[in-house]
């Protein structure tokens, strides 16, 4: 993978996961999700999800940090992590993707929130409290803002 692709890849994985923040002409942040094409100066190229491809000016001073791939068995108590799930008809949660944060991270968006992941998709940013080995798979007992969640994540 090229620098360009590699700093692209990286922008895109501090912005949320692969989520580029853009400003729709009301100034409201929009989400782009998709595949990084370059990184060309202070514009991000995205082929997005949609098929249409948009170019995204980056500012000098945006952060950067980059996503390696880790297991669900690597997640410990004390881990602050970002766990996207959809919601059910029974109204139970399934995690469908885990980002740890890192410990200068912490914090961050903290709470639980709808999101675009699709319908009835939400965000839970919240501290790691248990990690349980079960039956049916590993569960994390998560927290945020002293209002304890369950999130059991199937992988």
């Amino acid at each position: 993978m090229s620098i360009r692709k590699q700093a692209g890849v990286m922008l895109a994985a501090f912005l949320f996961a692969g989520a580029a923040l853009a400003q729709a002409p009301d100034g409201k942040p929009v989400r782009i999700r998709g595949d990084i094409v370059s990184l060309q100066g202070d514009i991000l190229t995205v082929h997005r999800r949609s098929g249409d491809t948009v170019s995204i000016e980056v500012k000098p001073d945006v952060g950067v940090s980059a996503l390696k791939a880790i297991r669900l068995s690597d997640v410990r108590a004390g881990s602050y992590v970002g766990a996207e799930a959809i919601s059910g008809r029974d109204g139970k949660m399934t995690a469908g993707s885990l980002l740890v944060f890192p410990d200068v991270a912490r914090g961050t968006n903290e709470g639980h929130f709808p999101y675009d992941f699709g319908a009835n998709s939400t965000m839970t940013n919240a501290n790691v409290d248990t990690v349980v080995t079960a039956n049916n798979g590993r569960e994390l007992k998560l927290s945020y803002s002293s209002s304890p969640i369950r999130a059991e994540p199937r992988w």
